[in-house]
């Protein structure tokens, strides 16, 4: 009987991009002038940069992070347990570095890239609260920039990369 029941048509959302401008309007609107604000920037800038999935970019550990060498790159796991090597821009690695030396002093290896810290210890940052950084952010940035949605996802910083990356001729 199970079989006759006719199956719910389900209409995906398309994912929407958004232009390079508007992503220069947005990494603009971020303040710097604190911690989080930098510790954003380096977050949001890498995952542009990458098209990483954003639970990729949050299982990052230090390990996976290779600045000192002729082709920075990061290593992470993605889809189906497979390893990839992103290779950076050179403002990205900027970025990682200023990041790493202001946030992890007295890290080891094992230590997330990407963290909070609850009673002391270091976390891996949930996305819920990356999501709601990145709306925090969209929203200041759509004052200039009405292209900018009020409730950008980090999926859309991925996708924008990507059709970014296509338009260049990649």
């Amino acid at each position: 009987e199970a079989c006759t029941i006719s199956k719910r048509r389900v209409s995906k959302r398309k994912v929407k991009g958004i232009s390079k401008d508007a992503i220069k309007k947005l990494f603009n609107s971020i303040n710097q002038d604190n911690k989080n604000g930098r510790k954003d920037l380096t977050m949001f800038i890498l995952m542009y940069n990458t098209a990483a999935r954003l639970n990729e970019i949050l299982s990052l550990k230090l390990k996976d992070v290779v600045l000192n060498v002729k082709e920075p790159y990061i290593s992470i796991i993605g889809k189906g347990n497979k390893l990839r090597c992103l290779y950076l821009l050179p403002k990205t690695v900027e970025h990682l570095n200023n990041y790493i030396k202001e946030n992890h002093i007295n890290s080891n290896s094992e230590d997330y890239l990407f963290y909070s810290k609850i009673k002391g210890k270091q976390h891996k940052l949930s996305e819920q609260s990356v999501e709601k950084q990145l709306r925090k952010w969209s929203n200041i940035a759509n004052k200039q920039c009405l292209e900018i949605p009020i409730d950008l996802h980090p999926h859309q910083l991925r996708h924008s990369a990507a059709t970014h990356w296509l338009d260049d001729g990649m």
